[in-house]
């Protein structure tokens, strides 16, 4: 019996359709809740805010390492060299956000150097871990997956975010970090659908590899690492609804 053949459009709907109810799971977790309520202090919006900004300046460089390696063993013809261009262009443009969200740490905390100098969380860790294994051993296709889950979620959630930080005083001025994902990531999430749709057409087994990458990043993203940040900067222990 013949399978179906799942269009690129309807692969990437799926992808999106996954992301939508990864959105909805976020709603229904007590950390959102807490994070969104009018009535929860500012402090402790800051104090979340502060722990999401700490594990965010600890993986993104390894997130970037890891799309690097992956890439970096997936060429081995003269015609891929514009979709390997196309694959890292994404990756150059986040060369330095984990700076920027080390900074916002650092200013949330006045604690300098705690987010330069020590070492990642468990959580962070546990990302760190996933992708660079995903980098290094899987097909290199898997980056697509768990970079369209990391772009596009990003554009789903910045702005339910932003009115609560607002709220609770975050520094305009270090809204810059929100603002560079809100402008971009749409952006990136287009590029990367573009480049998924080739990979797709040129390469057997893309769909799976990529989907692969996307449903072993949602294991620590994001109810893992989120829910930590909750916990360490209240103290309560939050269990998923």
């Amino acid at each position: 019996m013949a399978h179906a053949v799942v269009t690129n459009f309807e692969f990437l709907d799926n992808l999106d359709q996954l992301l939508f109810e990864i959105e909805t799971e976020v709603e229904h977790q007590a950390y959102w809740k807490t994070f969104i309520a009018p009535t929860t202090p500012s402090s402790i919006v800051l104090k979340i805010m502060a722990e999401v900004m700490r594990d965010i300046g600890s993986y993104q460089l390894e997130v970037n390492k890891a799309v690097f390696s992956a890439v970096g063993r997936l060429g081995t013809v003269i015609d891929e060299q514009g979709l390997i261009r196309a694959m890292i262009a994404v990756q150059v443009e986040e060369v330095g956000h984990g700076a920027i969200a080390a900074a916002d740490y650092a200013i949330l905390t006045n604690n300098q150097i705690a987010c330069r100098d020590s070492r990642p969380t468990p959580t962070a860790q546990a990302l760190i871990g996933t992708v660079r294994n995903l980098g290094e051993r899987e097909h290199p296709l898997c980056h697509l997956g768990f970079m369209y889950f990391f772009e596009k979620f990003t554009t789903l959630m910045t702005e339910k975010v932003a009115p609560t930080l607002l709220r609770a005083g975050y520094p305009d001025d270090r809204l810059e970090f929100m603002r560079l994902h809100a402008e971009e990531d749409v952006r990136h999430a287009d590029m990367l659908a573009n480049v998924i749709a080739e990979c797709l057409n040129r390469y057997d087994d893309a769909a799976s590899h990529i989907q692969y990458g996307f449903d072993t990043f949602r294991v620590v993203y994001p109810h893992a690492l989120w829910n930590a940040a909750f916990l360490r900067a209240t103290g309560e222990r939050v269990c998923h609804d």
